[in-house]
């Protein structure tokens, strides 16, 4: 069973797609949400905003990469063999 064997890079993959979207994507798109409809009486909403779309970037980020290497790594355990780029001389 796949499960049993390759586990870990099982957990690797959930956790690239869970740690990126719950701990930096969701909480700044709902902060940008709820302050949205009070951005004109808000000063410094800009700084807010601004903040909030670096975070989201960032974890937009971490979120493809995490899921890239960890399917690459799942690919490489499934099939036996790296995925190895051979570069002319």
């Amino acid at each position: 069973m796949i499960a049993d064997k390759y586990i870990s890079l099982l957990v690797a993959l959930v956790g690239s797609l869970g740690t990126a979207s719950i701990g930096l994507i969701f909480p700044p798109m709902l902060e940008i949400l709820t302050l949205w409809l009070d951005r004109r009486n808000n000063r410094f909403y800009w700084l807010t905003f601004s903040k909030d779309m670096i975070i989201m970037l960032l974890g937009i980020a971490q979120c493809v990469i995490g899921t890239v290497t960890s399917v690459v790594a799942l690919i490489e355990s499934l099939t036996g063999s790296g995925l190895h780029v051979n570069c002319p001389d």
